[in-house]
């Protein structure tokens, strides 16, 4: 009894733990695209001149279009009813479900929008002319720029859709995504405001999509996993944004990343061949560990001491947050694991390394691509 008492505290420790090393990672990551509001709206500002009447970007305005008629709340709307109508017409519950929990998840999306961007008061990019800004509650229009509602709402039903559809998952958050790019392009946002709404979505659509006694397991999902796609995606930014560092720090942290990586696939590839049992060697991390050593190695590669410490923030609140899984997991007998790898997994291994290599050359490519800093 005293052991199971004991489990059930540290599961929960842990669990905090997770949460609150998540939510670090998630305002640091919103503090980095603070730096990077005003150098990105002058750039998109610079885009949209024109070259002997020509414009300068003309893709510029049809992907902002396109954004921006994806996020009509109309369009919107008559989706929700359209699923909700769907399954109460052919009996499908899955339809039903979906069309009602991504009306209210919309719903839920706008309220909370509209309650922040008047308790903040952040003047929308066309009324800023400096990288002063003004945080202050108002009703006056202009001053609703934080956070955006076109992207809290799009993330929001996107999360609720990809719970009932996950084979569609990466279409609806891509198409989200294009919604929130859009935001920036058209000058009405700046970045910071749109990953704050897409991280209020997410966050609003797991909870709606969910039991709602399983309200706070499934808040705790959501900024766990949230946290990991938001820091990839400020670390590319991140990057492109800025020149490589001396040549001398440059390499050597190059090659700590890539001794990293190659250990980490080591670990995961000897895995595959010996089987499940592999994990009880002591000097053999499991597949997750091998997993953050690639991401640590990832990071270094990058250069930037910002995204090595996200990336490292970020890592210890995975193992954290799975660390009662796969201590279950580990103590499983050989038999209830399996320990044949098969050709496919051999060959998945080594295109994973493969992939490693050239995202590894890639990071080196995109550094300082986009000088607007």
């Amino acid at each position: 009894m005293a052991l199971s008492r004991f489990t059930i505290h540290g599961s929960r420790f842990t669990s905090v733990a997770a949460v609150l090393l998540s939510c670090v990672a998630l305002t640091t990551v919103l503090w980095g695209w603070y730096q990077l509001d005003v150098p990105v709206a002058r750039f998109v500002r610079s885009l949209h001149h024109e070259v002997w009447g020509i414009p300068r970007a003309p893709w510029l305005r049809w992907v902002s279009d396109v954004g921006d008629w994806l996020a009509k709340p109309l369009l919107l709307v008559a989706i929700s009813v359209a699923l909700l109508a769907m399954g109460l017409v052919f009996k499908r519950p899955v339809f039903r479900l979906a069309g009602l929990e991504s009306l209210i998840a919309h719903a839920a999306a706008g309220l909370l929008t509209n309650g922040l961007k008047h308790l903040v008061g952040r003047p929308r990019p066309k009324f800023t002319h400096s990288g002063e800004f003004q945080f202050s509650p108002t009703l006056d229009f202009g001053l609703d720029s934080f956070p955006s509602g076109h992207s809290t709402a799009s993330f929001a039903i996107a999360a609720v859709l990809a719970k009932h559809f996950p084979r569609a998952a990466w279409f609806l958050y891509g198409t989200a995504g294009l919604v929130a790019v859009s935001r920036v392009l058209r000058g009405s946002h700046f970045p910071s405001d749109v990953v704050a709404g897409a991280g209020l979505g997410v966050l609003a659509g797991y909870v709606v999509a969910n039991p709602i006694r399983a309200w706070r397991s499934s808040l705790r999902t959501a900024i766990t996993s949230l946290a990991s796609y938001l820091v990839g995606a400020f670390a590319l930014i991140w990057t492109m944004v800025h020149l490589p560092s001396a040549e001398p720090t440059n390499t050597l942290t190059m090659a700590a990343g890539l001794a990293a990586m190659a250990v980490g696939s080591g670990s995961r590839f000897y895995r595959t061949v010996r089987g499940a049992d592999a994990l009880s060697s002591g000097w053999v991390p499991t597949r997750y560990r091998a997993n953050g050593l690639i991401g640590v190695g990832l990071a270094l590669t990058t250069g930037s001491v910002l995204v090595m410490s996200l990336v490292a923030l970020l890592i210890l609140a995975q193992w954290l947050a799975h660390d009662q899984a796969a201590s279950i997991k580990d103590s499983l007998p050989d038999s209830a694991q399996s320990s044949s790898p098969g050709y496919r997994g051999l060959f998945a291994e080594a295109l994973f390394a493969a992939a490693l290599i050239v995202a590894a050359l890639a990071i080196q490519g995109l550094k300082g691509i986009l000088p607007i800093l």
